[in-house]
Formats: structure tokens, sequence, C-alpha cells
């Protein structure tokens, strides 16, 4: 049976401000930075007798966002999609903050696009897909490093290129809410993607999370995080040079 495969890249945000909600707002609006880097998921989608997901994480498929894959372009195209087996090798922190699931969305709209033989995955799919959640079209662009404004769907390209610089993801015992880290976010109305887009360089980003760190699970881990800087809303943290955090997973990888 034919089946196809691909990586599901990572990504971590440059900088992230988060800016106040206006009245009758359900999601703050933010600004960011984002670049995706070499740190991956691998799928595998199959013609299948039967609809089934075998992966190595304790979700369940219906709740998987393969799943709500899956269920979309079966939905988009008013077509039943003929059944398929889905691989997934997760590899990316779920919680972490480096968007896996949405990734994971994107590339398996993307392969089952090719095994079915529906073309190029159109924009109008993209934009719908944000009602999945808001940084999954991000997933879809070519480009590595785009500008996410609005609530985080509408993207810009950004000419900046790290490509192949070395970084060092840290993956704490814990997982992290983006409804909690979001709730309880004190440090709105920053700058720091206005001041990287004016000096883009990797000694000149922040994130609007990065005062979790001053939280008790992560002086847990260190009581110094000069350097480093939250992924998305958390809870990996990342840096360009290695440190021994206790109790953390240490993943070194690379910008794409």
């Amino acid at each position: 049976m034919k089946s196809v495969s691909a990586l599901s890249y990572a990504k971590i945000n440059l900088t992230l401000d988060v800016f106040s909600r206006q009245k009758g707002q359900l999601y703050h609006p933010i600004r960011s930075v984002i670049h995706k880097i070499s740190f991956a998921d691998e799928i595998t989608i199959q013609e299948h007798n039967q609809f089934e997901i075998h992966s190595n994480t304790d979700i369940p498929p219906k709740e998987n966002l393969i799943f709500r894959a899956y269920d979309f372009v079966h939905k988009f195209y008013s077509k039943k999609l003929p059944p398929v087996l889905i691989n997934l090798k997760k590899n990316i922190p779920i919680g972490g903050g480096m968007g896996g699931g949405s990734s994971n969305f994107a590339t398996s709209v993307q392969l089952l696009h090719d095994l079915f033989g529906l073309g190029k995955v159109p924009a109008e799919l993209v934009t719908q897909s944000a009602k999945y959640g808001k940084d999954i079209p991000f997933f879809f662009s070519h480009q590595t490093c785009l500008l996410s404004e609005g609530f985080g769907e509408v993207l810009s390209p950004l000419p900046f290129d790290f490509h192949n610089k070395k970084l060092i993801l840290y993956s704490p015992p814990f997982s992290s809410s983006t409804v909690e880290a979001y709730a309880r976010l004190k440090n709105l109305n920053t700058s720091f993607t206005e001041r990287f887009l004016a000096q883009p360089t990797l000694n000149n980003i922040g994130n609007s999370f990065d005062e979790m760190f001053s939280l008790e699970m992560y002086q847990k881990l260190s009581s110094q995080f000069t350097g480093f800087h939250i992924t998305g809303s958390g809870s990996c943290f990342w840096g360009l040079e290695k440190n021994d955090f206790r109790n953390c997973e240490i993943i070194e990888t690379r910008f794409l």
C-alpha cells in the first residue's frame, strides 16, 4: 500500500509580546518572531482498511490534532477520504510550547494531500486551519522565520537567516497549560519584537513569558536563567549555551 512520510518540525519564539485584551476579545493579541528548528516529530501515513493512529503517546486518538486534521480535510473537500493508518513518533515534548501539535496538524494535512493526489494545499484551507490552533498556519509556510501578529494567524515572512546555528533546548519535568500561562501573565504590552526587528541578532531577543522563571517550579531547576528564554508560553526553554539544569532533558538542535 502507498505511504508518505515527513518530519514535523518544532518552532521557537525568538520574541513574543502579549498585549492586553480589548473588550469582547477571547484571546490576547500577540506579536512574535517565530523560527523553525530541526527538532521534529516523525509522521507516516499509509492507506489502510480502517482509520488508526499509532503513537508513542497516551493521547486518545480522537483527541489528537492529527485526527482533527484528517477530519478537517474530509470536511473541506466535502468528500469522504479513504481510511488511513497514521504512525506518529512523538519527540517534541507535549505542553512544551514548541508547537508540536500544530506542526503535526499541518504536516498531516500536507501528507494527506500527497497521498491522495489532492494537489497543492489551498490558501483557504490554510486560513481555515487557524480555528484548530492559531499557530497552525505558520507550519504550512515554507519560510523558516516569520513575523506573527493578530492572534498568531497573521504571518509575514522575514529575511533573517540563522540557518544551522546551534541552540540548546531544555525540557523540564513538568508541562505548561497555555490557558493557565496566559491567565497568570503580568508582563503585558512589551516591545521585544520591535527591538529585535530594529536590530535582528540572537542577543536581542525576549519573551513576555520569561517571567515564569520566577515561579517555584522553575526555581527548583536553577536560580540562574540569564541568557535563556521560554519557548512560546512554556514549559520548555532554550539558549545558545549549554548548562546543567536539574532534572531537565537536554536537546541539542539547530535552526532550520
